[in-house]
């Protein structure tokens, strides 16, 4: 499993257990912590992991002009600063 994927797997984690868990506060604000951070992290990894192919600069430059369009990737952008 590359960096990324594994990044986009705890995230994936952290989001299912807020939706065990949407009755306990705490522990609904600790996973959402948790999955803001490692949602965040994704993008990081992934520019850090495949630097290294051809026209992967461009084709992500287009990906973050899309990403920063969208308003359910926006919002979680928000919440995390």
């Amino acid at each position: 499993m590359t960096n990324t994927r594994s990044k986009f797997s705890e995230a994936a984690y952290f989001l299912m257990q807020m939706k065990a868990t949407p009755n306990d506060k705490d522990v609904f604000q600790h996973n959402l912590s948790a999955f803001l951070s490692a949602f965040r992290s994704i993008t990081l990894f992934m520019q850090k992991e495949y630097a290294h192919i051809p026209n992967f600069a461009a084709w992500y430059a287009l990906q973050q002009a899309t990403m920063k369009a969208d308003t359910f990737l926006s919002f979680f952008n928000s919440q995390r600063v």
